[in-house]
């Protein structure tokens, strides 16, 4: 499984909201005090962001780290052009153009690009989902301040 493909299915595991069809039948079923369930539902819907924002955290850490691994694989392929140059001048020195040295690359260039791309962009995703369940969070903890 590619990278890009195990990423979104992380990012997607985190999203998928659990139901939890039997502990809400349980609320409604218990005779009580309607804010003290309601407190105890936003507390429960709290914790629950909260581990979100935790898987999020970890995805964003490996990400990081991802992006980190791709930096030193981009400078290492930099290295590697002053050598391309020098066989380039060689080889047209000589008369005989080898492609096969520039074509190889232009790919790999191409290739870390497209990963820096993707990276980047599952990393500002993460950050806008951090973002929003931050403020669902401080939400809950409105509710929450005045219920008590």
């Amino acid at each position: 499984m590619s990278n890009q493909q195990q990423s979104q299915r992380q990012h997607q595991q985190y999203q998928q909201p659990q139901p939890n069809f039997h502990r809400e039948n349980l609320d409604r079923q218990r005779p009580g005090n309607p804010q003290e369930h309601r407190r105890e539902f936003l507390w429960r819907e709290r914790v629950k962001l909260e581990m979100q924002v935790q898987a999020l955290l970890a995805l964003l850490q490996g990400l990081e780290q991802e992006y980190c691994a791709l930096q030193h694989r981009k400078a290492s392929v930099e290295q590697e052009k002053p050598k391309l140059v020098a066989q380039i001048v060689l080889s047209g020195l000589v008369g005989a153009r080898s492609l096969s040295a520039e074509r190889l690359y232009q790919y790999r260039r191409e290739r870390l690009m497209q990963e820096e791309e993707r990276l980047g962009q599952a990393m500002i995703r993460c950050q806008n989902d951090l973002a929003g369940l931050h403020g669902q969070i401080e939400v809950i903890l409105l509710e929450l301040s005045f219920l008590r």
